[in-house]
């Protein structure tokens, strides 16, 4: 199980990419660079947070760097 985030610089979320999913151990996801009512977000940098739960019940989190360009 694994939700997703994108935060911009000032650590507020704009996005949720994933609440509560099933993802499999690998793949890719998209963000369309829009916030969560459909606006385009500014161009710059954005920090997407993940967290899941691994098969031994462990809570894992990773941030990733991302740039958004038009």
């Amino acid at each position: 199980i694994a939700n997703a985030w994108v935060y911009n610089l000032q650590g507020v979320s704009v996005y949720q990419l994933y609440n509560n999913a099933l993802l499999s151990a690998s793949g890719s996801t998209y963000w369309d660079g829009r916030d969560s009512t459909g606006n385009p977000c500014e161009e710059g940098i954005y920090v997407i947070a993940i967290e899941w739960i691994t098969t031994l019940g462990e809570t894992k989190r990773l941030k990733i760097p991302v740039a958004l360009g038009r």
